[in-house]
């Protein structure tokens, strides 16, 4: 039987970048760097990454179970990409 590896999630240098007046602003601009380990090596490493609002999609994946999926807001908002984070 293969044992699950260990994940880790971790940040540093929580800050707020910007106004925290909505709660649309709170989830984006409070920030840190954020670091993910599978089995102790490097999975994904992002710096100035929206903790609110990964922590905010954890709890409602949490709430209804199965793949978690997380894309930030931010993509909407900069026409970009963002970060998504599949099956941890």
């Amino acid at each position: 039987m293969t044992e699950t590896p260990e994940l880790v999630i971790e940040f540093n240098s929580l800050r707020a970048e910007g106004p925290l007046h909505h709660r649309y602003k709170k989830l984006l601009n409070i920030q840190a760097d954020l670091r993910i380990t599978v089995g102790g090596r490097e999975w994904f490493s992002q710096p100035m990454f929206p903790v609110v609002e990964l922590a905010a999609a954890a709890d409602r994946w949490l709430s209804r179970g199965g793949d978690f999926v997380f894309e930030t807001m931010e993509a909407e908002e900069s026409g970009g990409v963002g970060q998504v984070v599949e099956n941890i």
